[in-house]
């Protein structure tokens, strides 16, 4: 930050000592398994934030922190001085939360000049230079700490986010989010996860249904000794709520076995074996379909997915099923069929899907 009369213009240089950090509101919950995709709010895939939500946010922070009483800024920084000040990274990451600094220092100065040079979702290293703020000098001391305490803090949750989905690359896992948020401060949290690659979980108790073990205590305590927790629980969520998304915590096999049953949308485990989750993820998978593209542009790196594919359906003990795609330029013959559905037999498909060919269609299949 670089203070200036009006009379006499000093060069600016940096002025903040404010870094993106590490720490943030990350998913801890331990893992998400799918049973079909359930309908969840629009806010999940949206990268946007709502301007009336971050104007009242923003309105809080600055109210709580006084700046219209800043006792020391009144006694040190006249009125008339203008300044300017340069928002820099200190630490490698990724930024998210700058719209929101913009928002308190206009909300405090609106005559403020801002310059953004990193927008959100940007990957960021020590020196690089966020944005350019021109204005009073008071003003922008005013306004620094409630503007960088939520470029910093929402950029630490971003960061931490990118993290964990860099480690998640290549399998088809994918990181969310819980509601084990700072109060008042969930939609910027949830908001800078995405920023960081990951999903969000649900943004509120009406979001989805989440049914845990104190709501099965609870239910327990009053069936009778026959009847399953579990699927009781499904069933009068259900039924309460039909076009609401269910999803249970189950802490065994043999819950899961009994939440699937049961028709649930999602399960949660919660501190199962890795083993246990492996067995878990079985229970539910019929089968894992790969597209196989026969002489065409894509065939060696479609043949590597499905190896890939037939490695890991091994693993987890699931079927794949091979999809041919005979490429444009090759005739659908019996003879480029019989090669692509041999192709998918001898690297492992447990079953060929193929394209019908009215002459030799008998030894298409012999070929499998």
């Amino acid at each position: 930050m670089t203070p200036r009369n009006r009379q006499a213009k000093r060069s600016p240089r940096s002025g903040t000592r404010d870094r993106p950090t590490a720490k943030g509101s990350v998913a801890k919950e331990t893992s998400a398994l799918r049973r079909r995709a359930p309908r969840r709010s629009d806010k999940a895939g949206s990268t946007a934030l709502d301007s009336s939500l971050v104007r009242n946010l923003v309105a809080a922070a600055l109210s709580e922190d006084r700046v219209a009483d800043d006792v020391t800024t009144s006694a040190l920084a006249p009125s008339d001085q203008t300044g300017r000040a340069i928002i820099t990274a200190q630490a490698e990451g990724i930024l998210a939360g700058l719209p929101i600094a913009q928002a308190a220092f206009l909300q405090v100065d609106p005559e403020f000049g801002w310059t953004g040079e990193k927008t959100d979702g940007d990957r960021i290293s020590p020196g690089d230079r966020i944005a350019t703020l021109d204005g009073s000098l008071a003003s922008i001391l005013r306004a620094e700490r409630v503007a960088l305490n939520f470029v910093t803090h929402l950029s630490g949750v971003a960061s931490m986010a990118a993290t964990v989905v860099a480690l998640l690359a290549g399998s088809n896992c994918r990181l969310r989010d819980t509601r084990k948020t700072t109060p008042g401060l969930r939609t910027l949290e949830k908001y800078a996860v995405r920023i960081g690659g990951g999903a969000n979980h649900r943004f509120d108790l009406s979001d989805g249904v989440l049914i845990k073990d104190n709501h099965l205590a609870a239910l327990r305590a009053r069936l009778p000794a026959a009847t399953d927790p579990i699927q009781e629980a499904i069933r009068l969520a259900r039924k309460d709520n039909p076009n609401v998304p269910i999803e249970i915590e189950v802490t065994s096999l043999d819950e899961a076995q009994r939440a699937i049953q049961a028709s649930a949308d999602e399960l949660l485990l919660d501190n199962m074996s890795l083993r246990d989750m492996e067995d878990a993820v079985r229970l539910n998978a019929a089968a894992v379909a790969v597209q196989v593209f026969i002489g065409g542009e894509h065939e060696t790196q479609s043949v590597h997915n499905m190896t890939r594919l037939v490695d890991q359906g091994q693993r987890y003990g699931v079927p794949v099923l091979a999809v041919t795609a005979v490429g444009r330029e090759l005739t659908r013959d019996a003879r480029y069929l019989r090669l692509a559905t041999r192709i998918c037999a001898e690297l492992g498909a447990h079953v060929v899907k193929t394209y019908y060919c009215a002459e030799d269609f008998d030894t298409v299949t012999a070929a499998c």
